[in-house]
């Protein structure tokens, strides 16, 4: 049984394999007591620490066999440490109820690193052997079943110290004035998954519990602070000792979770700057409580359930930044930065795209359409964690980040007209978008901003592609410029926001749905013959090569000199894009299908004029060169 982990008779550590050649036990062998593998290991010679017999682990299994009907002789040295535990008074099938309920809802909201400081926090294993702390902190299912016996040993003490500590620990703190998320799942834990008839003892003190509770912050910090400590020496554990970072406990802690840090409960607000990013107040929050992982913010806080597994009313939306995991709740984040629930919103991407009014759903599979959740895919990067910068705007007095620089089209910063950066100049890695210092490479420690950066040339097209992009989503000309003048004359700057969005997310899908010799033919004749050869040659090129989205500088290119610009988009796309096993000329049927059928609520007609004048030079030129 997965649950046993010592022998009831001699207390020792049940072995999984072979001392010698570590292969696993064999319940089919010829001696018991040797290897069939390697036919020298000797189960005998294993050295094992014997456990103590009031171990809330031995005196669990005990219990755990006896309500199973299997009598062990042992037990009766089990029964004084087991007095005042109300496990005793219950039928087996009420026990096995009760451990697969509270162990499979602690399971479902904690990680094993989170529960196996819990139980060192609350002292739940008395012995200090390392050997046998690694036997029961190798798995998750160890760790609860070493969690729930202790629980219910002294009844209720240590029922109230379990609570203390969670309600302590998690983020924000329960102080009693109003049900929290924690509050909510200390309710699910241990009084609605359980009925009141069978469990009655368990409702009474649950109840009693919360009638006397009285919030102790001096007793808050204190667990706040030894539990970051807890978590401090087994990281620096798990990186000291080589054996334990190949355990198989290790395996099981995820590289974000081998780090672990409770925000301290007094915070300062944080005030959001003018168009910032909620990673970039993230960022300053984690300054002000110097907090030693600031990526971890990102994440939800340890000890803290999350409101969505545990059917928590409180909120069932969230207008927090949503490229953030969905376990990160709006009342968390307000509680970090201590602004109101209500000043979330300004930090929100999303928030950009639901003020044009956009339907939130699509409701036509034959026809192009344009709603938010379509927008918002097509806009924001689905990585969180990392961003693009500017070097002149993080390089200021007080400098930020930008919510809007991880929008996809958004290619430079029009206050400075500088190219953004993804990448560190010095060692090449992604810019993460919590920063201690926001002009600091998190790996190499090294300056982002370390080369000048030339200015981009007024009539740029990288330039007018982002001021027309961040116009449309109504920022002001204070931060979007107006560059977007270079395009004319252009009827799409004479657009609604809906059209051109619309225009641009399938124009985009659509040329990105060519094959790559198709797309690079495409482009690279496109801009050869529109803005000649140097049409892509800034100073920045060598800095870095990736925070460009050619596919988005073609749209707007097509549409600026109209409509020469969009007659040689035409006539360039005819002669070099093939579509898979189709003929020649079907990617010319393809494109008025899509301007006529197609995209027909989105076309505007002026573009159906100039797409029917351009058909017509087309035949002629054709006709030409035929003859």
């Amino acid at each position: 049984m997965q649950l046993i982990l010592y022998c009831p008779h001699h207390r020792v550590c049940l072995l999984e394999k072979c001392p010698a050649c570590e292969a696993p036990i064999s319940a089919h062998r010829h001696i018991p007591y040797r290897c069939p593998h390697c036919q020298q290991g000797d189960y005998r010679a294993a050295v094992s620490t014997l456990i103590r017999t009031d171990h809330p682990c031995y005196v669990g299994e005990l219990l755990f066999l006896k309500m199973l009907g299997i009598m062990i002789s042992e037990e009766k040295q089990t029964l004084p440490t087991l007095a005042r535990s109300p496990l005793l008074t219950l039928s087996s099938r009420a026990y096995l109820h009760l451990l697969g309920a509270i162990t499979s809802k602690l399971a479902w909201v904690f990680s094993l690193q989170e529960l196996v400081l819990l139980t060192k926090l609350l002292e739940a294993s008395p012995t200090e052997d390392l050997a046998l702390q690694h036997v029961l902190y190798t798995t998750k299912r160890s760790v609860l079943f070493l969690l729930f016996n202790w629980l219910f040993l002294e009844w209720p003490m240590h029922f109230a110290t379990f609570l203390d500590a969670l309600y302590s620990i998690s983020t924000p703190p329960f102080i009693g004035e109003k049900h929290e998320n924690v509050n909510a799942y200390s309710r699910s834990l241990f009084n609605d998954s359980v009925d009141q008839d069978s469990y009655a003892w368990l409702h009474q003190a649950y109840q009693q519990y919360h009638q006397q509770f009285r919030f102790d912050p001096t007793r808050t910090d204190h667990l706040r602070e030894k539990m970051n400590y807890l978590a401090q020496s087994m990281h620096k554990q798990q990186r000291e000792t080589p054996e334990l970072m190949q355990s198989k406990a290790s395996d099981l802690i995820e590289k974000k979770e081998q780090m672990l840090y409770i925000p301290p409960r007094l915070l300062t607000p944080t005030l959001p700057y003018p168009w910032e990013s909620i990673t970039s107040v993230l960022s300053r929050a984690a300054e002000k409580m110097k907090h030693p992982f600031p990526e971890l913010l990102l994440y939800r806080p340890p000890f803290t359930p999350n409101p969505f597994l545990i059917g928590s009313p409180n909120q069932p939306d969230s207008f927090g930044e949503p490229r953030l995991p969905f376990e990160v709740d709006d009342q968390i984040l307000a509680y970090l930065l201590q602004i109101p629930l209500e000043d979330l919103s300004q930090l929100s991407r999303a928030q950009l795209v639901s003020s044009l009014g956009l339907r939130p759903y699509g409701i036509s599979h034959q026809y192009a359409e344009l709603n938010e959740t379509d927008l918002n895919s097509w806009l924001l990067r689905t990585t969180f964690h990392i961003t693009k910068i500017c070097p002149s705007c993080v390089r200021e007095q007080g400098g930020y980040d930008r919510l809007y620089w991880n929008l996809r089209g958004v290619l430079c910063c029009p206050r400075h007209r500088v190219q953004l950066l993804e990448r560190c100049p010095t060692c090449l890695h992604s810019i993460t978008s919590v920063r201690l210092q926001v002009s600091q490479c998190q790996f190499c420690q090294r300056d982002l901003c370390k080369h000048q950066t030339e200015p981009l040339p007024v009539d740029s097209l990288l330039l007018a592609s982002t001021s027309v992009l961040m116009t449309m989503l109504r920022f002001p000309s204070s931060e979007a410029s107006t560059a977007y003048e270079r395009l004319d004359p252009s009827p799409l700057l004479l657009e609604e926001p809906f059209i051109y969005f619309a225009l641009l997310t399938h124009f985009t899908d659509e040329i990105g749905s060519y094959d790559v010799h198709s797309q690079r033919q495409l482009l690279s004749q496109c801009f050869s013959h529109m803005f000649g050869d140097n049409a892509f040659i800034t100073d920045q090129k060598d800095i870095d090569p990736y925070a460009r989205d050619a596919i988005v500088l073609l749209f707007h290119a097509v549409f600026s000199n109209w409509p020469i610009h969009f007659f040689t988009f035409l006539t360039i796309l005819y002669r070099s894009v093939r579509l898979y096993k189709l003929r020649p000329n079907d990617i010319q049927y393809r494109w008025w299908w899509l301007l006529n059928k197609k995209w027909t609520y989105i076309t505007p007609e002026w573009l159906i004029d100039a797409f029917e004048k351009h058909e017509l030079l087309y035949k002629e030129s054709e006709d030409i060169e035929y003859h």
